[in-house]
C-alpha cells in the first residue's frame, strides 16, 4: 500500500465531505421553497415534513471528488470501461431517483430501469459473482447462472438500501459503516480505484449525515438511496471476488455480513407485504 494512495484517499474523503456539507443547506432551502417534502407515515416514521432531496448534495460531493481522482489517476493511465460504466449507471439511477422525488415515477418502471442498469453492469462491465467458493457446496457458476444471480443481487441491494431511508440517520449511518469496511478492505487488496470510490462516497455520506442525524433536517430521497445502493451492490460483488486474508481465502459471506442490516430489513418488509 503506497503512501500516495493514503494521501489521495484522505483528499478525496475531505473533498467529498466538504462539498456535500456545503450543498446540503442550499438543497434544504430549495426544497422548502419548492415544497418538496417527505411526509411521515408508512415506512417513514418521522413526524412533520422533511425535505427529501439530500441525494443532490451527496451526488455533488461524490462527482466532484471523482473528478479530482480522474484527473489525478487517469492522466497517467487509461480510463477503464468498468469505471465509466459504473459512473454512468450511478448517474442514471441518480436521475431516475431525482425524477421520482419530484414527480413520483411508477414503481414498475423504476424496477425495470434498475434491472436494465444491473444487466449493463453484468454484461458490459463483467461485474458479477463467478463462484460461491464452496458455499452451499457450489464453486464456479455456469455463465447463465452467474449473470442471472448477479443481476438479482444488484437489484436486491439497490432496493434494500432504498427501503432503510425513512428514519433519522439510519441510511447514512449504515452507508458510512459499510463503506468504511469496504474501503479498508479494498486498500488492503490494492484495489485502488474501488477504494477511492468508497472513500469518495463515504465522505459524501458523512457530509450529509451532519444534517440527517436526529432530528433530521433532510432525507436523501430516492436520488441518493438508489445511486448509493447501486454503489454498495457493486462493492459487495467486488468484495466477493477478492481474498479475505494472505492465504487467498475467498468467502462471499463477508459482504452479506457487512450489509446484514439492509438485507434483513428488506426480507422483513417483503415478508410482511407478502403476508398482507
Amino acid at each position: 500500500m503506497e503512501t500516495t494512495y493514503i494521501i489521495n484517499a484522505i483528499i478525496i474523503f475531505i473533498l467529498a465531505m466538504s462539498i456535500t456539507s456545503i450543498c446540503v443547506p442550499l438543497v434544504i432551502k430549495l426544497a422548502i421553497k419548492r415544497r418538496l417534502f417527505d411526509e411521515g407515515g408508512g415506512r417513514h416514521v418521522h413526524k412533520g415534513f422533511i425535505p427529501r432531496l439530500g441525494g443532490l448534495a451527496i451526488f455533488a460531493g461524490f462527482v466532484f471528488s471523482q473528478l479530482y481522482f480522474s484527473v489525478d489517476y487517469f492522466s497517467a493511465s487509461t480510463i477503464s470501461d468498468t469505471y465509466l460504466l459504473l459512473i454512468f449507471s450511478i448517474s442514471l439511477l441518480f436521475i431516475l431517483g431525482l425524477m421520482d422525488d419530484l414527480v413520483n415515477i411508477n414503481a414498475n418502471l423504476k424496477f425495470i430501469i434498475q434491472l436494465l442498469v444491473a444487466f449493463i453492469l453484468v454484461w458490459r462491465a463483467d461485474i458479477r459473482i463467478e463462484s460461491f467458493y464452496g458455499l452451499f457446496g457450489l464453486y464456479t457458476l455456469p455463465l447463465w447462472l452467474s449473470y442471472t444471480f448477479s443481476i438479482l443481487v444488484i437489484t436486491f441491494f439497490v432496493n434494500a438500501y432504498n427501503l432503510i431511508d425513512g428514519l433519522d440517520s439510519v441510511s447514512s449511518s449504515v452507508g458510512i459503516y459499510v463503506l468504511a469496511c469496504f474501503s479498508v478492505f479494498f486498500l488492503w487488496n490494492d484495489a485502488y480505484i474501488d477504494s477511492m470510490l468508497a472513500f469518495s462516497a463515504m465522505g459524501a455520506l458523512l457530509g450529509f449525515w451532519l444534517y440527517n442525524k436526529p432530528p433530521a433536517r433532510i432525507f436523501m430521497g430516492d436520488s441518493g438511496s438508489l445511486s448509493i445502493g447501486l454503489l454498495l451492490a457493486y462493492f459487495a460483488i467486488m468484495v466477493s471476488n477478492l481474498p479475505l486474508d494472505t492465504e487467498n481465502t475467498f468467502n462471499p459471506v463477508f459482504a452479506m455480513v457487512v450489509l446484514a442490516y439492509p438485507v434483513i430489513d428488506t426480507l422483513r418488509v417483503f415478508t410482511i407485504r407478502i403476508c398482507k
